[in-house]
């Protein structure tokens, strides 16, 4: 058996070495990393000094369904009033109801107290005062005042009319009582009044009344009203949020625009939602930020791809943390 002396294999082991350390060399080639001209264009953007202020929406005054964070089920919901004049320990939420009637203002109502029972668990009787506007006027100085108690609401429904009180289902009336649910004729729209008394209610509001049907409709109505559109896509936008919680909706009519891959770009943590015009979740295709815009644009802090087509969209922004008041900056791209 022959044996390799190892002092000998010493000079072919170390050039054995250096050839392996040059070929590595040739392999290695420096490269430079750079972000795509998509996100050079959103980060130029971001950090632009010129702005555009957009003003997003309240909507806990059409329900306190929209002041919580299951804002599917107020998207869905049929009804402006349903169970949401009661909370979850059966205490009544202290809100006015002002009615109206085409132009005029007919009536203003609270709920005075409630008996709940638990066995079929809902409302058997409930007690309201309401305010009748015979003039339909928006003030309330000369309206006559009543209280009607409504019974037996978990078997059988009751109807009230502001002008004549309680009415059978085949009179005209204004309010449907089905146990814990409210429903208004739908010739009616209506506005709430966050925690005011009826004994002190004087003057209607002029505006945002809204009637029963889907929550997403409310929603389209409610914007529309106010013209509150996202129409600055290739600005950047200025986004005002009253509240974090039911506030941060707004419109984006992309009506007789191109179907196009759209990316929007945020500078603090906020999550984005967005509703097409049948009032379905739209998906965003990527929300991934490459190492590049990490390193070179860190004012991204959100970035979302989104596939919109040629229609209406309702937008919400959430931010990740509570706060009295939020703005930030959106900047909107087309992608690649």
């Amino acid at each position: 058996m022959t044996y390799l002396n190892r002092k000998n294999m010493r000079p072919f082991v170390f050039l054995f070495m250096v050839a392996a350390l040059f070929t590595s060399c040739e392999d290695f080639e420096e490269k430079t990393y750079e972000m795509s001209d998509v996100e050079m264009s959103a980060c130029a953007l971001m950090n632009d000094t010129l702005e555009v202020s957009v003003d997003t929406y309240d909507m806990a005054h059409v329900s306190p369904a929209w002041s919580g964070y299951d804002i599917e089920s107020a998207l869905t919901s049929n009804e402006r009033i349903g169970s949401t004049w009661f909370d979850d320990d059966h205490l009544i939420i202290n809100d006015i109801y002002v009615f109206t009637l085409g132009s005029d203002t007919l009536a203003a109502l609270q709920f005075r107290s409630l008996v709940y029972e638990e066995l079929s668990n809902t409302v058997d009787s409930v007690e309201v005062e309401f305010l009748y506007n015979a003039s339909g006027g928006p003030s309330f100085d000369t309206a006559v005042g009543d209280t009607v108690l409504v019974t037996g609401i978990v078997n059988s429904s009751a109807y009230l009319n502001f002008e004549l009180g309680l009415v059978t289902a085949s009179d005209v009336w204004h309010l449907q009582f089905d146990g814990g649910t409210v429903k208004q004729n739908t010739d009616l729209k209506h506005n709430r009044v966050r925690g005011q008394k009826i004994s002190t209610f004087s003057t209607a509001s002029s505006g945002k009344y809204f009637a029963d049907g889907p929550g997403y409709d409310i929603a389209l109505e409610s914007l529309m009203a106010d013209s509150l559109y996202l129409v600055y896509s290739d600005s950047l936008n200025y986004l005002n949020l009253s509240n974090s919680i039911d506030a941060g909706f707004i419109l984006w009519d992309r009506s007789g625009q191109l179907s196009k891959t759209l990316i929007l770009n945020l500078d603090e943590y906020i999550s984005i939602f967005i509703w097409d015009s049948e009032g379905m979740l739209v998906t965003p295709i990527d929300n991934s930020i490459s190492m590049e815009t990490i390193s070179y644009c860190s004012s991204v802090k959100v970035r979302e791809v989104f596939e919109l087509e040629e229609e209406m969209y309702l937008l919400r922004f959430r931010p990740h943390e509570s706060a009295v008041e939020w703005n930030h900056h959106l900047a909107i791209v087309e992608g690649e």
